[in-house]
């Protein structure tokens, strides 16, 4: 770490190497599909422009879900259409 430096809180900070991870939200009778399940990605906090799945069962909406992510729930402030996220 040759280059490793302090910062100040005034200096920006770039860090182009920082992945941001995805997660995967499960919703269950969301407004925009009424009386499916969908699931939205969102890298980091931004969502993608088009759901991954809208489905007729939660097990057909998990299917999208890559095998390696974990389950994390939901909290109790989330929407109460939002069923679980994975990460």
């Amino acid at each position: 770490m040759a280059d490793a430096r302090l910062i100040g809180t005034s200096e920006a900070v770039h860090i182009p190497s920082i992945t941001l991870p995805t997660i995967m939200v499960v919703y269950q009778n969301p407004s925009d599909y009424p009386d499916k399940w969908v699931v939205r990605a969102f890298v980091g906090l931004t969502p993608e422009p088009q759901p991954r799945t809208v489905a007729d069962s939660l097990e057909e909406a998990r299917s999208v879900i890559p095998l390696h992510f974990t389950n994390i729930g939901r909290y109790a402030e989330d929407d109460p259409v939002i069923y679980e996220s994975w990460i």
